[in-house]
């Protein structure tokens, strides 16, 4: 249930973003950035659900894959302005 209620926020956020933003289209950076807050809307689904090995390795390996996705991001918006 907690997913399918970030994943509607996510829907949610990304029609009034398209609404609301400045330019014709999302940069990659944007497009990296929703795709980390769609992994960080699952790992919080993590803190509710019940404690099991092979999900706390998913947990870790969703995690690293954001981080990773934040430094992407960051060299994509230095590049494209």
């Amino acid at each position: 249930a907690g997913s399918l209620a970030g994943a509607a926020l996510l829907f949610g956020l990304r029609r009034a973003l398209r609404a609301t933003h400045p330019h014709a289209a999302f940069g990659a950076a944007n497009r990296v950035t929703l795709a980390r807050a769609t992994l960080v809307v699952l790992l919080a689904g993590f803190a509710v659900a019940p404690a099991s090995p092979p999900l706390a390795w998913l947990a870790v390996a969703l995690a690293t894959l954001a981080a990773s996705l934040d430094a992407l991001d960051g060299r994509l918006a230095r590049r494209q302005g």
